[in-house]
Parts: structure tokens; sequence; C-alpha cells
């Protein structure tokens, strides 16, 4: 008699099962952001700030704070030519994300986003630059 046993593998991602059984990973869990008892995904973030038409690219990163953990912070590469200001995109995020995903960190508009060789954002050079201007 042939039986399957089930095994769970470690893999940092995090996500839930729907009700068809089928499994969605929503993000990796080092990237989550630690506000206050939440545990923010920043891919929701990203996403939403994408739909904006004068955003090429952006990432949101967690920024330290003494009172709530970490603040999404939110750098942002514009297209060229577009125009658009933090408090649009702020307002952006607000009208389609609950209270706890808030760029409390702040909107940086960089003009050229650094990326690693296989394509990808750098965010650990995203990351050191903006820890050395708190």
């Amino acid at each position: 008699m042939f039986s399957v046993t089930s095994t769970w593998h470690c893999t940092g991602d995090y996500g839930y099962y729907e009700k068809d059984g089928k499994l969605i990973i929503i993000d990796n869990i080092n990237r989550l952001i630690k506000y206050k008892e939440y545990h923010i995904s920043p891919l929701r973030i990203e996403k939403v700030l994408q739909w904006h038409p004068a955003v090429a690219e952006v990432t949101v990163l967690p920024v330290p704070d003494i009172d709530n953990g970490q603040h999404p912070r939110a750098f942002i590469e514009i297209k060229h030519g577009a125009k658009v200001t933090a408090e649009d995109l702020n307002q952006l995020v607000e009208e389609h994300l609950p209270d706890i995903y808030k760029l409390r960190g702040g909107v940086y508009v960089t003009t050229l986003m650094p990326h690693l060789p296989n394509g990808k954002i750098d965010r650990m050079l995203v990351q050191r630059r903006s820890l050395s201007t708190l």
C-alpha cells in the first residue's frame, strides 16, 4: 500500500489557503513592516501606488519609529515628464487601503531607482539611503 505524507517546507513566504484549497502566497515574511501590533505587507502598498499613471517604479520599505516600531516609507521613481506630489500619492493609499497602511514614513521621489543585475530593485541600497536620511 502506498501512502502519501505531507511535509512542510519553510520558504520564508506567507500566505493563506482559499476555500477550494488553493494556496495564495502574498509576500516574503522578511519584508513585513511591523507597525504597532500589525504586520503590514509592503507589496499591497506598492501595488496601489503603481496604479498612478505618473509612477514608473516603487518600493516600500520600513523606517524605524520609537513609538510604533516601524513605518512604511515609499520610494518612487516618476515617469519622465510626469508630475505628481507626495500628497497625491498619500491620498491614493489612504483611499484604497486601511489606516494601518498609511505612509507615515513619508514619500520620497527619486530620479533613478537602483537595480540589481537581475533587474529587480536593489532594496538594500534603497534601505541604506533611507536610513542615512534619518
